[in-house]
């Protein structure tokens, strides 16, 4: 589709109006694919490195590069320092709660070390759902939310974001619970043995 767009294009505009439309095409053509609909900076680049600008090259048929071999691993894509860096916020966020989960699960962990291990992964998960359903409601707040996006804490935060952080509340809230739930039936079944 591409080439044959470029072959009308070369026949009846003039050559830089000609340049520029092929290149904007062959970049919004390459971004398409993308999951997130954002125009990354490596596809940019990546496109513009393999565009001929020779009006000779432009009747030609653009052929695809062959696709890589795949490797036994291959590192995930929220892994790769290019999406941490186009997803800072996100990325940092995570983490946050990631690490206030932990340090909440600890603290209710280490209130109870005497006890047994039932209860204490039981209190440790109870802490860590006391964070959770407190934020929980927290990413569904729109006049909150667009508080924050108008001030200037709005550029640290991923506000447009809201609903995978919500959604991510909500799958550690689930898996929080039934862990919690587990250890105390755990708990309740050593008594009764």
């Amino acid at each position: 589709m591409f080439s044959e767009f470029t072959e009308v294009l070369s026949l009846s505009v003039p050559l830089s109006l000609c340049l520029s439309i092929s290149l904007s095409l062959s970049v919004s053509l390459s971004a398409s694919t993308d999951t997130r609909k954002s125009v990354k900076s490596f596809k940019i680049v990546t496109t513009t490195r393999s565009f001929d600008f020779r009006p000779a090259n432009w009747m030609k048929r653009q052929t695809r590069p062959d696709k890589k071999t795949k490797s036994w691993f291959t590192v995930p894509i929220w892994l790769q320092p290019v999406y941490i860096r186009n997803n800072l916020p996100y990325v940092s966020f995570v983490s946050l709660f990631a690490l206030l989960n932990i340090v909440f699960f600890a603290i209710g962990a280490n209130n109870n070390r005497h006890a047994n291990g039932f209860v204490i992964v039981a209190k440790g998960c109870g802490m860590a759902l006391n964070l959770d359903c407190a934020l929980v409601t927290v990413f569904m707040l729109r006049r909150i939310l667009n508080t924050i996006r108008n001030s200037w804490f709005g550029r640290f935060l991923p506000i447009d974001s809201s609903i995978e952080l919500h959604k991510l509340v909500a799958y550690t809230i689930v898996a929080l619970a039934s862990l919690h739930t587990v250890m105390h039936l755990g708990n309740i079944s050593e008594f009764v043995a």
